[in-house]
């Protein structure tokens, strides 16, 4: 990263002024308050300073420092270039806030951030780095050690520095930096529980740590606190402004309530005079209307009442007249009954009759009879079956014609001729009998007297079945059977009949039933009895409603009478009631009008009431109120939601800043565990010689060596030999060795990459010798790195000659 322009407008004292810079030595020379120092600092506030910073923060404050005393913002910009690409980077604070950077093929960055990240890319060392070394003020390695101490680093040798400086880029010593970092660990993460994201033994702000709290928990704490503040202040909030409300709700229903009594006020005695009248009004209007309807029910109730008192005779000799003609029915349904009945038992009696012929003609086979009819039969069967089981064959020819007689098995006998020479064959089950008038052939299947004795039991079961079926009068077992079934059907229809001509006849008997129909004598015609009883229902319900009509009508008149004397009487009252509510009409309309929303007075009178009443609880409600909230004031946070609100955002983005540093701490420790487990010495060795070969060229090899204890730099050796500590050195030699140290460190950071190197005096306090050796080494250096040199001595500024790479300062805005 080459520096090239720097342009303040204004920044601190300088209203506008811009300051050219070249790839190698630039020396600027000018006198003190020149503004050498404010280019200096503006490069590191373009550089590192946020133009946004909470305030009373570190960068807050530096930030008011750099704006102009007449002005209100302050406002810079660097050019540069990485790798001859172009840069420029603006920066502006105070009252307008801006920061953007041009890169390379003309994007614009805007935001923080992304801005920060490019920076990161293109400076030549972390920002530590920078400022302690690449940027120092006057003072050399003197003012490097205050800036490491002012990060908490005290101890570590230089060698040890050098070394953590090539390793970790920072300058820090390899056991400060340790300890540096276990501290910072401590430091964040005292009383706080990473595993489990939350102080330890779980002790919130309700018993919290007093001592040795780490950041993290107390930037936990605070939030907490934060959040139960805000709580509190929002609950506080909530019912002054809840109070606040209700006061105003109340306050304006007051003035409603106010505002209606004081209106309609003057309405009050009138409108309790109108209730009054018209209440009397309404009486006069429903008497009147009650008389009025009075008189005109009065002649009409007498005409109905005569009119009802001549049909009741009339009514009363239908009535008469229907009761008789009722009885005459109703006799006459007595003997229909009877004549129906005696007809129902005549026709059962002939169905009787006939059913009890049926049962005498039809034979008796008992259920024994016919279970044994079927057990023969199936004996029978199985027997036959028996002798049908084998199978004979019997084949002959006779020499001559002769008559013979076969039988197979149990068959009859059958008579034939054979033809003589002719061959017959005979075919049975058990056995075949072959007879003529010489001989008689008995073939046999098996055992003849087996044969014997099953053709015997079979003679004996057909002989037992023969005489059964002779008995019951059948030909077979199916027969038996369908006899058996018309018997029984027969009975039950001899039973049926009878049991149905025993509920016709009842109590008595058919002879006597016939005689009662005879003595009854030839049927009479009627109306049919339903139609008669009809009739005379309604002729009762007529009658009866006429006499309770004539009763109400009588009992109507003799009330009038009662109330009104006369008909003349009811007449003049209907007039004296009429003009009453006329005069009370007239004496209404005279009154005030009640208002347009209310017509009815009482209505009214009751609304007025309630807003009397609804006002009183109002004032009673308001002062309760007015006082809670004097109450509440008294206790007013000293902070508003508002405030806490922000305060609550800061603390939590302090306590995610804070973690998400003291998470980078623990990563870097474990981070730097490892890698300086696997370092080696090589490197220190390097930057030893680097260092020797430096200081002997600024002290014109005077000092050849310097002296190492455990890699802390103890002094040098003079030609004598002689060790001579740091803290011993004369002035010049402590400021010639500080800027060996300096060029040193800053070769190594400038080594892979080009970078820039500030320079504040640094021959102010050499002797010439040591100026001349300072200077060439400077003008080597500045041959393959950009130096920037400030400097007040012209003297020192002809060291470096006078050509394009010397620039002069007059003044802040010269």
């Amino acid at each position: 990263m080459i520096i090239q322009q720097i342009t303040l407008k204004p920044f601190a004292g300088i209203a506008n002024k811009t300051l050219q810079l070249q790839s190698g030595l630039n020396v600027i020379l000018g006198p003190n308050e020149a503004g050498k120092s404010t280019f200096f600092r503006a490069v590191q506030c373009a550089l590192f300073l946020p133009v946004k910073a909470r305030k009373n923060s570190r960068e807050w404050i530096e930030a008011q420092r750099i704006i102009p005393v007449d002005g209100d913002t302050a406002t810079v910009e660097l050019r540069f270039t990485l790798r001859d690409k172009p840069y420029v980077l603006e920066k502006s604070w105070g009252a307008f806030q801006e920061t953007k950077l041009e890169i390379p093929g003309g994007t614009v960055l805007r935001d923080p951030d992304s801005i920060d990240t490019t920076l990161g890319h293109v400076l030549p060392a972390p920002e530590a780095t920078c400022r302690s070394v690449l940027m120092a003020h006057q003072g050399g390695l003197p003012e490097t050690l205050r800036h490491i101490e002012s990060d908490g680093t005290t101890a570590g040798s230089l060698g040890d520095m050098l070394r953590s400086a090539v390793r970790e880029t920072d300058g820090i010593s390899v056991e400060a930096f340790k300890e540096k970092l276990d501290a910072e660990y401590k430091r964040y993460f005292s009383r706080w529980d990473r595993l489990h994201e939350c102080p330890e033994n779980n002790r919130g702000i309700n018993k919290p740590y007093v001592k040795d709290v780490g950041e993290v928990l107390g930037a936990y704490y605070t939030m907490e606190r934060t959040k139960a503040a805000l709580e509190q202040v929002r609950k506080y909030e909530e019912e002054r402004d809840r109070l606040v409300t209700g006061i105003a709700h109340v306050r304006a229903a007051m003035d409603e309530h106010e505002r209606f009594l004081e209106k309609n006020r003057p309405v009050l005695e009138s409108a309790r005079e109108r209730r009054t009248l018209e209440a009397e009004r309404e009486a006069q209007k429903a008497g009147l209307t009650t008389m009025q309807a009075d008189n005109e029910r009065w002649p009409v109730a007498e005409m109905e009442s005569a009119r009802i008192r001549g049909q009741l005779p009339e009514l009363e000799d239908k009535l008469e007249r229907l009761i008789g003609e009722q009885e005459t029915a109703e006799h006459s349904a007595t003997t229909a009954s009877l004549r129906e009945q005696l007809s129902k038992a005549t026709a059962v009696k002939e169905s009787l009759k006939k059913a009890e012929t049926v049962l005498r003609d039809a034979p008796c086979v008992t259920g024994d009879q016919i279970e044994s009819i079927r057990s023969l039969g199936e004996r029978v069967s199985r027997l036959e079956a028996s002798m049908k089981a084998g199978k004979l064959t019997l084949a002959f020819t006779p020499r001559r014609s002769c008559p013979v007689r076969v039988r197979r098995d149990l068959a009859e006998a059958q008579d034939s001729t054979i033809a003589a020479e002719e061959e017959s064959t005979i075919q049975a089950g058990r056995r075949i009998t072959l007879e003529t008038e010489d001989w008689s052939l008995i073939v046999t299947s098996g055992d003849p007297a087996d044969v014997e004795e099953l053709q015997a039991e079979l003679e004996r079961a057909r002989g037992e079945l023969t005489s059964l079926l002779t008995t019951c009068k059948v030909g077979s077992y199916e027969e038996a059977r369908d006899k058996a079934a018309a018997y029984a059907t027969a009975h039950q229809e001899v039973a049926s009949q009878q049991k149905t001509l025993a509920l016709i006849l009842g109590d008595t008997d058919y002879t006597k039933l016939m005689e009662r129909v005879e003595a009854l004598g030839p049927r009479s015609e009627t109306r049919p009895l339903s139609e008669i009883v009809q009739e005379r229902t309604e002729a009762v319900h007529a009658h009866k409603e006429a006499m309770r009509r004539e009763r109400e009508l009588i009992a109507e008149i003799e009330s009038l009478q009662e109330t009104y004397t006369d008909k003349m009487s009811l007449l003049l009252k209907v007039a004296e009631t009429a003009t009453r509510e006329k005069s009370l009409r007239e004496s209404i309309d005279s009154l005030a009008p009640l208002p347009p929303d209310c017509t009815d007075p009482s209505a009214f009178l009751e609304k007025f009431s309630a807003m009397e009443n609804e006002f009183r609880s109002l004032q009673q409600r308001h002062t309760e109120l007015s006082l809670k909230r004097a109450g509440l004031e008294g206790s007013e946070p000293e902070e508003s939601s508002e405030d806490l609100e922000t305060a609550l955002v800061e603390a939590n983005e302090r306590l995610r800043n804070i973690r998400r540093k003291a998470e980078a701490v623990a990563r870097i420790a474990e981070v730097s565990d490892r890698i300086l487990s696997e370092s080696d010495t090589d490197t220190f060795a390097q930057l030893e010689r680097e260092l020797v070969q430096t200081t002997t060229a600024m002290t014109r090899g005077k000092y050849e060596e310097i002296t190492m204890n455990d890699a802390f730099l103890q002094g040098v050796v003079r030609p004598d030999g002689a060790a001579v500590e740091y803290d011993l050195l004369s002035g010049g030699t402590k400021d010639a060795i500080a800027l060996a140290l300096r060029l040193t460190i800053a070769s190594y950071f400038l080594r892979s990459s080009g970078g820039f190197l500030f320079l504040d005096d640094p021959l102010v306090d050499m002797d010439p010798d040591r100026q001349a050796a300072a200077a060439k080494l400077l003008a080597s250096f500045a041959s393959k790195k950009q130096l920037i040199i400030f400097t007040c001595h012209p003297s020192h500024a002809r060291l470096f000659g006078d050509g394009e790479n010397l620039i002069v300062f007059r003044g802040p805005n010269a």
